[in-house]
């Protein structure tokens, strides 16, 4: 049978087998070259953390220097981030930055640090783990989460937007304070900044629970296609983002504030939008038996009462839109214990999700 000439035209693109093996060699030493980077920044991040003792002992001699009860102002630290800043051609803050996640690298991570000189663990990697494990306050804790993590990237081969959500999975395993008290104290530093931008234009930026974050994102999407949807002759040239931002500005400078004596709900109440959350079954069953007995408060001792630290059955879904699956096809939950997961965003407090899902049900 004769072969049309698109069939033969589509398979112009198939590499040859000299071009295969000259992307064969290339990729091996792209491979060699990713694990050079990798133990250099090793070496790097080795350099500064010694820098930053010598800049101890300078802040140590200082404070002796004065009288005493005083303590030294710390003119050794911002002399050498200048150093450091220059070296490298970056800000001073950055530099600032990289000596405290040097010190916690060579100080609390030494297996990471190993890992690193062989070429094994990226510096994109070792920030996620150092920036998560840092999260646990006992030395045991952090121990444990290296060694976890560090298990985890030996079997699978993860990006280090991959790594997070495992790696922050496993850390809220080993955290001894529950979900729900950590996240009531977070929520203390809820703020909105604004960042200058270029050409007169900037970043308006609100520090909220995730839940609420992600709801504010899809409510404001929803009431875009609206406009959308409702330009019959289109004439509005805007694009969807476009569209989105603009709806987020008109409710931010034209709308009223709806918490209080207006009775206009708010929070988790206020919320409609569609935003897919994954909850432990027995966490989700224990929860409304609290509240059947008329409980003021879901649990007494935290989030974990509330389930199985590695439940075998499946989960209920706030939103009857599915479950949430880890990097490698687990059900997430089994790595986040009492937690629920807010998909795609991480975890948040179980009492929140059962809290969304009884406001699911009343507006069914």
């Amino acid at each position: 049978m004769e072969i049309s000439s698109s069939v033969r035209a589509s398979a112009g693109w198939l590499p040859t087998s000299d071009e295969r093996a000259r992307l064969g060699a290339l990729a091996d030493a792209l491979e060699v070259n990713g694990r050079s980077l990798a133990s250099l920044e090793a070496m790097q991040a080795l350099l500064i953390a010694h820098m930053v003792e010598v800049a101890q002992e300078q802040y140590a001699r200082e404070a002796r220097a004065l009288a005493d009860g005083e303590e030294g102002r710390g003119w050794s630290f911002r002399a050498l981030a200048e150093e450091i800043a220059g070296v490298l051609g970056c800000a001073r803050a950055t530099a600032e930055a990289r000596m405290a996640d040097a010190v916690a690298l060579v100080n609390r991570y030494p297996r990471v640090l190993a890992s690193m000189q062989e070429g094994r663990v990226s510096a994109g990697q070792a920030r996620v783990i150092v920036e998560l494990g840092d999260e646990l306050e006992s030395a045991t804790a952090r121990a444990r989460f290296e060694e976890l993590v560090l298990g985890v990237l030996a079997e699978h081969a993860l990006t280090p937007g991959r790594l997070r959500p495992v790696a922050e999975a496993v850390a809220e395993r080993l955290q001894p304070r529950s979900l729900r008290e950590r996240h009531e104290e977070e929520a203390g530093r809820r703020r909105v900044v604004f960042q200058r931008g270029r050409h007169g234009m900037g970043w308006v930026r609100m520090y909220v629970s995730a839940l609420v974050g992600e709801g504010i994102v899809d409510r404001s999407r929803q009431l875009a296609e609206e406009l959308a949807a409702a330009d019959v002759d289109g004439s509005d040239e805007r694009t969807a983002e476009q569209r989105q931002v603009d709806v987020l500005c008109d409710l931010a400078l034209a709308g009223a504030p709806t918490a209080g004596p207006q009775g206009v709900p708010t929070g988790l109440a206020g919320i409609r939008a569609s935003v897919q959350i994954t909850i432990p079954a027995r966490a989700f069953i224990a929860a409304a038996e609290h509240r059947a007995a008329g409980a003021a408060e879901i649990g007494g001792g935290g989030d974990d009462e509330l389930a199985d630290p590695c439940p075998d059955g499946d989960t209920a879904d706030a939103t009857a839109q599915g479950s949430g699956r880890d990097a490698f096809g687990r059900p997430t939950e089994r790595l986040v214990g009492g937690a629920a997961v807010l998909c795609g965003h991480g975890v948040i407090p179980i009492v929140q999700a059962v809290e969304l899902a009884e406001l699911v049900k009343l507006c069914v």
